[in-house]
């Protein structure tokens, strides 16, 4: 897609295992990933997670005059409507994206995020009690942030899984 149309700003979330049926390995995903990042030149910008070592190689390939941002969290004065760890993460690297290109909110402004469906929307239960749905094509590496957060949660806690697709062997 980048030969149809290079970007400007390049952004990558992300490295996790999912997808493994059709690449077959982690460092495979981080260079279809990294595709992205080629038709970068110079005064482009590169968005990318802080400390992904599968990453290296490809922001080492850059052309010159490409900047990189890295992400890991939002700052501390940044007012945002999510709440779990992985959704800042996401956050923040949509934040680094807005300042690549210019459109930084102003102080104080609050950040409302909808989620798109089956992806974290939390609904109150009758009687108490909160249900998370977030049903759309798990893997591994999310499961454990959705059950860490879980964890963190008060009162009685269950979690209720299902197949995970697209992993491979």
């Amino acid at each position: 897609l980048v030969g149809l149309a290079a970007p400007h700003v390049a952004c990558i979330t992300a490295i996790a295992p999912v997808h493994l049926e059709l690449l077959e390995s982690v460092e495979a995903i981080a260079a279809a990933k990294a595709e992205i990042l080629t038709r970068l030149v110079a005064g482009d910008v590169a968005v990318v997670p802080a400390r992904e070592p599968l990453l290296t190689p490809f922001l080492d390939a850059l052309a010159p005059g490409v900047e990189v941002r890295t992400f890991d969290q939002l700052p501390d004065w940044v007012n945002i409507t999510l709440t779990k760890a992985w959704q800042q993460r996401d956050a923040a690297a949509a934040w680094e994206c807005c300042v690549a290109l210019g459109h930084v909110p102003p102080d104080g402004a609050v950040i409302d995020v909808a989620l798109s469906a089956m992806r974290g929307q939390e609904r109150g239960l009758a009687g108490g009690g909160v249900l998370i749905e977030d049903c759309y094509n798990a893997n591994p590496g999310a499961m454990r942030a959705a059950l860490r957060d879980l964890a963190g949660r008060g009162g009685r806690r269950v979690a209720v899984l299902g197949d995970m697709m697209e992993l491979g062997p």
